[in-house]
């Protein structure tokens, strides 16, 4: 989803789990499909035995006068320009990275025969802090990372009663 100019994450999964909302994030967040690659041709034909360059001429064919939600993926040869896209169009747009793939590639389901460049590395997680006590906390979570903190904190007890017992022993 794209949101002044840079994808939105958070908006697509609120889409994603909308429910009875969906209707009106649709109307209000149109989503876009990026396509860069063709598996099957229009007659249902599989095509994964044709190098990318065919499949990509296929593909830029059946996409002419689609209509704004259906984008293409920028493909270049020239280097200079991906290092462009890297260091700044990427960034600009919040877009991960880019796809580097060979011209005379098949595509061979199970091997991966391409190659992904991040311009950044990222991670998702939960954060929790417990105020007061374990047995009486105060902190207020969501559900789910109710559920996550306390397998959390379950482990970290049981890591320190067992620390507790080992050295008890010793």
């Amino acid at each position: 989803m794209w949101e002044r100019g840079r994808t939105n994450f958070a908006q697509l999964q609120r889409r994603v789990t909308a429910g009875r909302g969906l209707l009106r994030l649709a109307r209000d967040c149109p989503t876009h499909y990026v396509l860069f690659d063709l598996l099957a041709d229009t007659g249902g034909q599989v095509i994964l035995d044709r190098p990318l360059s065919e499949r990509r001429d296929r593909l830029e064919r059946l996409l002419a006068g689609a209509p704004a939600a259906l984008t293409l993926t920028p493909q270049t040869g020239d280097m200079r320009l991906v290092a462009d896209w890297l260091m700044h169009w990427t960034v600009a747009t919040g877009i991960e990275g880019v796809v580097t793939k060979q011209l005379g590639g098949r595509h061979e389901p199970g091997w991966r025969n391409w190659w992904k460049y991040h311009t950044r590395i990222t991670t998702e997680a939960i954060v929790g802090g417990v105020t007061g006590s374990l047995a009486r906390s105060i902190t207020k979570l969501s559900p789910a990372s109710q559920q996550g903190i306390a397998a959390i904190i379950d482990n970290l007890l049981r890591v320190e009663e067992a620390a507790r017992e080992s050295g008890k022993n010793t």
